[in-house]
């Protein structure tokens, strides 16, 4: 070997032992050589010192198959005292951990669920991405390889080759997405009946993150979601057999865990839960030859706190429950004079319940024909907005209504819509969100906003200060979508849950009917 170049290799080794010693002083050594065989660098006799630690105080010596002081992560050699240990070398799918400066020290973990690794000897996992729900995943994670994401694609489409169908959709404070209903098939247990109810949760970021199926009986449907003053999620389910109709609740808790379970009497329409976490509901009960409403109020272990029977020699149906405070507002429809002499065939009402279930005021209202009412919200300022569908005398064209009720019962206004070639218009559920903005969905077999997509579409549609009707997003297969509920998240996005007989923008059909929630910017 020329002298010069021994000369170099030799001044080469000084400049890395200053570097090294200056690594807070970690390693002390009293002569160095370089071995041509190994290409690497030794340790002869230090003292004084210790090994330098991987990743603590600077670079360690010897990469992939080197030797060197401390010895370098990932198949090196480390030479405390002369003597030399490899490093454990970590496949794909593992990460290296050191529990002390020395090889002994070090073992290799799988990675941690949600994370990967594709390096021999990672320093770490890496976390899947999270698709948004813009996208639809195109690759599955696994332990070593991330999540593929791709495509615009709002719409989450779920289901078997039986029958699903969304009846409910709601969204968390930290924005979770929860959507419920029924399913003839087995789509996270064994089907125990004809239906069984289920309930599934999304991240924020569109990824399922559980479902839960429950049945016992002929006829379930997970009809009613809604969240209690501790974030527990309550479960209005619908349960019908050949002999008897009754409504159970079920709270879950954030694992998709069942905390309580009780059943009552009577077919459920829809329910509250109160700031002491009761379930506070309206159900359709049965007399002699009519239906009566009954609102009541039970505890979250279904130990009943009161009832209030709501009822005229016709009949009355429940629509839709919502709280102002601690008082109950309920909204239905009437045959009988309820609130007023009736003048239609079949009218709306609101009515103001406190929180011992006493009238406060029922305000009755309608035309010649029949209204039906559907939701009921309440906006910053305390007033009621009221959403249904309605019916002209001896007419068979059905539009969607709003009403406006101040916080003491008067009638404000009252609207009715009709889109453009549909006999059929109809609004099922509304919204209020962080800006005081009110959008209604509902359905239309013709143009209610955009072009037809096929037969009934579905839509979102903002209603503005005077009930004036705003922007309209309308969405649609060539077949039929049947509309279950509307949930507003803490950034204003819309969540609409239905069900569809075909492929719902980029989704994909799983069997004759499916499940979907559909994320609509709130903007619109």
């Amino acid at each position: 070997m020329p002298l010069a170049f021994r000369a170099w290799r030799r001044a080469y080794g000084l400049l890395l032992v200053g570097q090294l010693g200056a690594c807070g002083g970690r390693t002390s050594l009293t002569d160095w050589s370089f071995e041509e065989a190994t290409g690497g660098l030794t340790s002869v006799g230090g003292v004084g010192g210790s090994p330098i630690v991987p990743g603590a105080g600077g670079a360690a010596g010897g990469g992939t198959g080197g030797i060197g002081v401390g010895g370098g992560v990932g198949g090196g050699l480390v030479c405390p005292g002369g003597v030399c240990e490899p490093w454990p070398v970590c496949d794909a799918g593992q990460w290296l951990v050191t529990y002390g400066p020395n090889p002994s020290d070090a073992v290799c973990e799988p990675c941690p669920p949600g994370t990967f690794s594709t390096t021999l000897s990672a320093p770490a996992c890496d976390p899947w991405t999270e698709c948004t729900w813009e996208q639809k995943e195109t690759e599955a994670p696994s332990a070593t390889q991330d999540r593929t994401c791709g495509g615009v694609y709002p719409v989450r489409q779920f289901g078997t080759p039986a029958n699903e169908m969304a009846s409910d959709v709601a969204v968390d404070a930290a924005g979770f997405v929860y959507v419920s209903g029924n399913t003839y098939g087995s789509l996270a247990a064994n089907n125990a009946g004809e239906a069984d109810a289920y309930v599934r949760k999304y991240s924020p970021a569109g990824s399922e993150e559980w479902t839960v199926q429950l049945g016992v009986s002929y006829y379930d449907d997970a009809f009613r979601l809604a969240f209690g003053p501790g974030g527990d999620l309550h479960v209005m389910i619908q349960r019908i057999t050949p002999n008897v109709a009754t409504t159970a609740f079920a709270t879950l808790d954030a694992f998709g865990s069942v905390l309580e379970f009780h059943e009552q009497a009577g077919v459920g329409q829809d329910f509250v839960v109160d700031r002491e976490g009761n379930d506070v509901f309206c159900a359709l009960v049965s007399t002699e030859s009519y239906f009566d409403i009954e609102l009541r109020k039970v505890q979250v272990d279904g130990v009943p706190i009161w009832t209030a029977a709501v009822s005229t020699p016709g009949s009355e149906l429940p629509g839709a429950v919502a709280m102002v405070g601690d008082d109950v507002i309920l909204a239905g429809s009437t045959t009988g004079s309820l609130y007023r002499t009736i003048q239609g065939s079949e009218e709306a009402f609101v009515a103001r319940f406190s929180s011992e279930g006493e009238l406060v005021w029922g305000l009755q209202f309608g035309g010649v024909g029949w209204m039906n009412s559907a939701a009921v919200e309440v906006d910053q300022a305390g007033d009621l907005y009221v959403v249904g569908l309605s019916m002209a005398a001896y007419g068979l064209d059905t539009d969607g209504w709003v009403a406006k009720v101040s916080a003491d019962g008067e009638l404000l206004w009252l609207q009715t819509y009709n889109g453009r070639y549909s006999p059929n218009d109809s609004f099922i559920d509304a919204a209020i969100d962080s800006q005081n903005r009110l959008t209604v969905v509902g359905k239309s077999n013709g143009v209610f906003g955009e072009s037809n997509h096929g037969l009934e579409d579905g839509f979102v549609a903002r209603i503005l200060a005077e009930g004036e009707l705003g922007a309209v997003r309308q969405f649609g297969t060539p077949a039929d979508e049947w509309i279950g509920g509307l949930a507003v998240a803490p950034d204003d996005a819309l969540f609409v849950a239905g069900s569809t007989a075909e492929a719902l923008g980029n989704g994909e059909s799983s069997g004759f009917i499916d499940a979907f929630v559909l994320r609509i910017d709130g903007d619109l």
